[in-house]
């Protein structure tokens, strides 16, 4: 997903919109609006923690065409249904001097 938000930032659409049509339009589409699809109290959370990366990036197409971009989107948190399920950089984890005993890593 961040790959496909990206290439429509390389096309010009704005971070905000990007992350609009991402998210609550989709859900709206589906009429699951605002079940999912947008944060708030009592609602399942389902949080993806993007990271935007100024580069250069290639972006490709069905028809094996590239576009070229100075940013992309990439994951590195996510949250299902209230559980970390992906941490690529450990945002989610204790430091070592705080943590104190545990027998599960989340």
């Amino acid at each position: 997903m961040p790959n496909v938000m990206s290439k429509m930032m390389a096309l010009g659409m704005s971070l905000q919109e990007t992350v609009f049509r991402s998210t609550v339009r989709p859900a709206q589409v589906i009429s699951k609006y605002p079940e999912i699809g947008t944060l708030g109290k009592g609602k399942v959370a389902d949080i993806a923690v993007l990271e935007l990366e100024d580069g250069i990036f290639g972006f490709a197409d069905a028809w094996k065409h590239k576009k070229v971009a100075s940013q992309r989107l990439k994951a590195v948190l996510t949250v299902r249904a209230g559980e970390l399920v992906f941490d690529e950089k450990g945002l989610g984890f204790p430091e070592w001097q705080t943590a104190g005993e545990y027998e599960k890593i989340p």
